[in-house]
């Protein structure tokens, strides 16, 4: 068995992200009729659909579309414009980051998603964010 404590800091970095974005979106689907999932494409968001997004279907009767690829542009100017259609997007940690720092991305409600529930591996700690509340 792998020793997760060794994982390459980069491939940590974009699984944190990737797990928080993924455990936003549960929460965004959590009274939703479908999801709209964003990814890279090919082999790797073949890979997603069938490791997550089949089972979430299976466990709560939402369908996950798939989409993609991912385009950082495209997504800003959804936020922008008020007319967002991706619910769960596949990033890199860098862009995850500015992402936020922009107002692309919103925040994970842990009153819905069950923090414990996100591997321990992967799990970002809350830190207290500017207004005294708690952020991922």
């Amino acid at each position: 068995m792998q020793d997760r404590s060794k994982t390459g800091g980069m491939t940590l970095l974009k699984t944190i992200a990737t797990a928080t974005v993924l455990a936003a979106g549960m929460a965004v689907a959590a009274s939703a009729q479908d999801m709209v999932f964003t990814s890279w494409g090919g082999s790797t968001q073949d890979a997603q659909a069938a490791s997550w997004a089949a089972p979430f279907t299976e466990k709560t009767g939402i369908a996950v579309r798939q989409d993609g690829p991912t385009d950082y542009g495209k997504l800003k100017a959804m936020v922008e414009s008020g007319n967002v259609d991706w619910d769960v997007i596949d990033v890199e940690y860098d862009f995850a980051i500015v992402a936020a720092k922009m107002g692309l991305l919103e925040p994970i409600d842990f009153a819905v998603v069950d923090r414990a529930a996100i591997d321990p591996y992967r799990r970002v700690q809350p830190r207290p964010d500017r207004t005294g509340g708690q952020r991922a």
